[in-house]
């Protein structure tokens, strides 16, 4: 582990990538999908759940993806596929595998292990993270879909995977992949211009030490900022005010769009309201300095992920002057 903490003042958000041209009005063009799968720079990447072929270099992540003959045949054998896109010239396809047993994966793929897109993303270039969460969030979508909500007959994909169909000809309902809206706040006492703090917290969904920001659903009927006041106060009895859009990212685990604010605090007085955290304070910068990595069994105080938007969330603010 780093003996020290890494903070950087532009770090990437992880899982966004920007030059996928995604294509989305050729994904129904029979002849233009046809042309993409013949093309031979084609390439393949494998998804079950979100997990992918990996071959590890001097202890980094290096992505396995195969060319057209390799998946030739794995298409053939009927598993879903999705056109993702263009990507520097080249057509990317995902084959989820998902329903082969983790005990029989494909020929294609020996050598490599399957690895949790969680535990690479972080460490991958960000066009492939992008990809890879694409195909990770599809593949979830999918299983997850395999039956009308409207009337309860099953539905068949279409539009090479960003649709699926009941094929109850009464019904006929399509269903599209949806994610789930999630705001996600760095919440700042600045009374003290000096010396301000930040509000962080930890759920049971985090290890022991791990302190991260507070988040969670948007509720219907509410606006993003409304979110922020209801859920910083019902987590942690604060009072937020003059919410402020900073980043967004796509969480594929399983199906979140984090959209993250900067927020000040106007109560100081901690209460751990409903049950969401074992524990809340507030840090100042020079205290979170001092913390350790995602991991670090040396340090008793963890920050999050470095995948994650709570991740640069913090780092922005530790890096302001």
């Amino acid at each position: 582990m780093p003996d020290a903490l890494k903070i950087k003042s532009s770090r990437p958000i992880a899982y966004i990538g920007g030059a996928l041209d995604r294509r989305a009005e050729e994904r129904g063009d029979k002849r233009a999908i046809a042309e993409y799968l013949a093309h031979p720079k084609a390439a393949f990447l494998i998804v079950r759940r979100h997990q992918h072929p990996v071959i590890w270099r001097d202890g980094a992540p290096e992505a396995r993806f195969l060319n057209k003959e390799e998946a030739g045949p794995l298409i053939s054998d009927g598993h879903l596929l999705f056109f993702l896109g263009l990507l520097s010239g080249r057509p990317w396809f995902a084959i989820d595998i998902s329903n082969l047993p983790e005990s029989d994966p494909p020929a294609a793929v020996a050598g490599t292990s399957m690895e949790d897109l969680r535990t690479m993303g972080g460490l991958l270039p960000p066009d492939q993270a992008n990809l890879m969460a694409l195909a990770g969030g599809l593949s979830h979508w999918h299983r997850r879909n395999g039956f009308c909500s409207a009337c309860g007959s099953p539905t068949e994909p279409r539009r090479m995977g960003f649709e699926r169909t009941c094929v109850n000809p009464d019904c006929a309902q399509t269903h599209y992949p949806r994610n789930d809206p999630v705001v996600i706040m760095l919440v700042v006492d600045d009374r003290d211009p000096d010396r301000p703090k930040c509000l962080l917290g930890r759920s049971a969904r985090h290890p022991k030490g791990v302190l991260s920001t507070l988040a969670g659903y948007v509720e219907p009927g509410e606006s993003l900022e409304q979110a922020v006041v209801r859920e910083v106060f019902e987590e942690a009895g604060i009072r937020a005010t003059d919410c402020g859009y900073r980043h967004s990212q796509p969480w594929p685990f399983p199906c979140s769009l984090m959209i993250g604010f900067r927020a000040r605090a106007a109560t100081f007085d901690i209460a751990l309201r409903d049950g969401e955290l074992l524990e809340a304070a507030w840090h100042t910068r020079d205290a979170l300095k001092a913390f350790g990595e995602w991991g670090d069994d040396t340090k008793p105080l963890k920050l999050p992920r470095p995948d994650s938007i709570a991740r640069a969330l913090i780092e922005d603010w530790l890096t302001e002057d």
